[in-house]
């Protein structure tokens, strides 16, 4: 691959930086009496009634109530995909026809990138009040459908669009203001994460490096009947990967610091399916001879 493995760390986006939104947010919860089944958002987050009634107030210690996961607008920036206690939760935000949002008061941005999309185009204006467009970034998300030289393929078969964008060329300066808008004309517009940062590069990434699907589905026989439960699916991502030796000591600290928290990891333009939103499986380094070592590190989709 000849390339260096690329890391960005997610910036923290919170409701503070979100100035504006056409992803209208969910009710919030005042004192009263609920039914069981009924949801209320406290700041960032949906909470839903596990009691018969309650008159409770929700929180993460509240025993009538439980966390559904982030609210509409916020789910796209929570950095907690996943399982809460009960159940799992596919944290995506999705708006009738398209998702808009003007984002402020964050450090310097090196990198951008989009995962979960389902969407025509996208669009990033980034602007500085002192030198006006910091990035403006327009993306149409190809079709990746094989129609066959069918036109009637063409005419009903599905489109399957790009499901991700990345964008680890931009400079934003600290403190400008981005707004983003993801269309799907006609279409429910998604996007599950949103991940802004600065792009960490090292070494080389080898020949070696592979990804490997898996399933996160349940499979039950009995007797002579087998049920399924279907999840979505995830993978395992293993770059191989060189390290100078001068290099080596800051990745080693970026990957202690990145264990346990979403962040996206990239090995070359060429090869898109290596490049994930997902968290640190495992780091191995090897000493192979003077002045550089090998590494493996493993990340697993989110």
């Amino acid at each position: 691959m000849s390339s260096p493995l690329k890391i960005l760390v997610p910036l923290v986006v919170a409701d503070a930086n979100i100035a504006a939104s056409n992803v209208a947010l969910e009710t919030a919860w005042t004192a009263g009496t609920y039914p069981l089944g009924t949801q209320r958002r406290v700041g960032e987050r949906l909470f839903e009634v596990s009691a018969a009634s309650t008159s409770q107030e929700p929180s993460d210690t509240a025993t009538d109530w439980f966390d559904a996961g982030p609210a509409n607008r916020f789910a796209a920036f929570d950095r907690q995909l996943g399982v809460d206690k009960y159940r799992v939760v596919e944290t995506k935000t999705s708006n009738a026809g398209s998702i808009t949002y003007t984002i402020e008061s964050l450090t310097r941005v090196g990198g951008i990138a989009m995962f979960g999309l389902q969407a025509a185009t996208i669009s990033i204006v980034a602007t500085v009040t002192t030198t006006g467009d910091a990035a403006n970034i327009s993306k149409t998300l190809q079709d990746s459908t094989d129609y066959e030289g069918s036109v009637w393929r063409w005419m009903f078969i599905p489109q399957s669009r790009e499901r991700k964008f990345i964008d680890f060329q931009v400079n934003i300066p600290q403190g400008a203001s981005i707004d983003i808008t993801i269309s799907n004309p006609g279409d429910i517009a998604k996007v599950g994460t949103i991940a802004f940062g600065i792009v960490s590069s090292f070494g080389v990434v080898g020949t070696g490096t592979s990804k490997t699907l898996k399933s996160r589905s349940f499979k039950k026989t009995e007797g002579t009947l087998t049920s399924l439960l279907r999840r979505t699916t995830s993978s395992v991502v293993s770059y191989s990967t060189t390290l100078l030796n001068y290099e080596a000591d800051s990745f080693w600290r970026l990957v202690q610091d990145i264990d346990g928290i979403g962040a996206v990891f990239s090995a070359n333009d060429q090869y898109p399916e290596f490049t994930i939103y997902g968290t640190l499986s495992s780091a191995n380094p090897t000493a192979v001879g003077v002045g550089f070592s090998k590494a493996t590190i493993e990340a697993e989709e989110l």
